[in-house]
């Protein structure tokens, strides 16, 4: 029999993931009672699978204190990649101090699997290798605080490059030379340039989103 906390894990991975791929709406109310009578399971699991989503930025408390989906728009996409940007910029700087032949080559891994997924036109496949690549930054680094911090954000990265993906397809794309320049930069201990081409791979999705939800005013849908 499972363990509460296995299925907790579980029950948190697939409505986060529900979240991620826009199946769950901007702004939308989650309740332990639906959730519940949809997985036909007890309430105590489902509260802490929230409180789990809570923690990785993919829930947050309503003004009546309900569990609702972050609400998507330019505002929430310009403090996310605020914070992006420092705990990265940061990690960089660590990580040209670190970074050792063995994680060039893991990186590199990971930067040929993310381009055989835009070939393959995998959006999952290529969000999973982005998140990759920014954890093992993260480890290299050095630093478990900034670790662990900016690891909770990589579901709501996730979120939000899927949400361009859905505005514009070509997104991973375009944003994928600015991934190997950063790869290339990290590798040749070449901070500025790493730091220029990782500004212009989260511009390609930031901008894809401000614009949009600026141009239009409006959630996605």
């Amino acid at each position: 029999m499972l363990k509460r906390e296995n299925i907790s894990d579980k029950l948190a991975d697939a409505i986060g993931d529900r979240i991620i791929h826009n199946e769950l709406k901007s702004g939308q109310i989650i309740t332990e009672t639906q959730i519940s009578k949809e997985w036909n399971i007890s309430r105590s699991p489902v509260r802490d699978a929230l409180h789990i989503l809570k923690n990785r930025w993919l829930l947050e408390r309503s003004s009546k204190g309900q569990y609702m989906v972050p609400v998507l728009n330019a505002d929430y996409v310009e403090n996310f990649y605020d914070a992006i940007a420092m705990f990265f910029q940061y990690s960089f700087l660590r990580t040209v101090k670190y970074i050792t032949d063995q994680d060039s080559a893991y990186i590199l891994s990971i930067v040929k699997k993310i381009e055989k997924s835009i070939g393959y036109g995998d959006v999952d496949i290529y969000l999973q290798g982005i998140s990759d690549f920014g954890r093992k930054v993260l480890q290299i680094a050095r630093n478990p605080i900034i670790e662990r911090s900016a690891s909770e954000l990589m579901p709501t990265a996730e979120r939000i490059q899927f949400a361009a993906y859905e505005i514009e397809p070509s997104y991973p794309e375009k944003a994928f030379e600015y991934v190997w320049g950063s790869y290339e930069c990290l590798s040749g201990k070449d901070l500025r340039k790493a730091i220029k081409f990782f500004n212009r791979f989260t511009g390609t999705s930031r901008d894809i989103l401000v614009n949009h939800f600026t141009g239009k005013d409006m959630h996605i849908k």
